[in-house]
């Protein structure tokens, strides 16, 4: 089964990757997932103290939330680190309408991320990563939708994250999973590099309100 690699730059992570030699004609403008990453994070913060995705998200943008929501689906959240956007408004809108809900779960440093259910409320715990996670006696969950923090995406709904690889290889595994990224509007970029194994998401859901891309499995009013 394949894996993405570890990449470097990320806390607590390994530093082993491969090797990447010069860029050839044509790529000398791009800039590198790490150089993105660094920019991103501070568009990120920068976003986070003007604008409150709770109080500014649009409702016809939480009604195409709760449209999702209509055969009760097991809806899978995270818990913000650092300026990722907290979507607890939109657990606690799928808990009210009888979905199930979830968190990402990793038993150790070099377990893959699965997830475990968890309600709005119930007590969480301090992962081997430093972020909360349900307790580890929670039931697994299979979740249909996945909300999915993130540094970066662009047109084509290729996403950039923070680099460890946790949700890519959970997106190559389970592939029927709807992904719907969260994040403001100021992290789209025009064009994101795309590796092999990068899965894309189904749509975005901003401050301002939904964005698809070619593809999208979710088909908004």
């Amino acid at each position: 089964i394949w894996s993405p690699p570890d990449v470097y730059g990320v806390r607590g992570y390994s530093s082993k990757r491969p090797k990447v030699g010069p860029p050839t004609t044509g790529e000398t403008k791009m800039r590198s997932k790490d150089e993105l990453r660094t920019l991103l994070r501070k568009t990120r913060k920068t976003a986070q103290k003007s604008v409150s995705f709770r109080d500014d998200c649009p409702p016809d943008a939480l009604e195409g939330f709760q449209a999702l929501l209509k055969n009760g689906p097991v809806i899978a959240g995270y818990r913000p680190v650092g300026s990722e956007i907290d979507p607890s408004l939109l657990l606690e809108s799928a808990a009210r309408h009888g979905c199930g809900t979830a968190l990402p779960f990793i038993a150790n440093r070099t377990a893959h991320m699965e997830f475990r259910c968890w309600k709005p409320g119930d007590p969480l715990e301090t992962g081997v990563f430093g972020f909360e996670q349900p307790l580890a006696g929670a039931a697994p969950a299979n979740p249909d939708i996945l909300l999915v923090p993130l540094l970066g995406f662009d047109a084509a709904m290729n996403r950039l994250g923070q680099g460890a690889g946790h949700y890519d290889r959970y997106f190559s595994k389970n592939i029927s999973s709807l992904r719907i990224g969260i994040a403001y509007t100021s992290q789209k970029m025009e064009t994101l590099p795309a590796d092999p194994w990068d899965v894309p998401l189904d749509a975005v859901l901003t401050e301002k309100g939904w964005i698809t891309g070619p593809g999208s499995r979710i088909a908004l009013p």
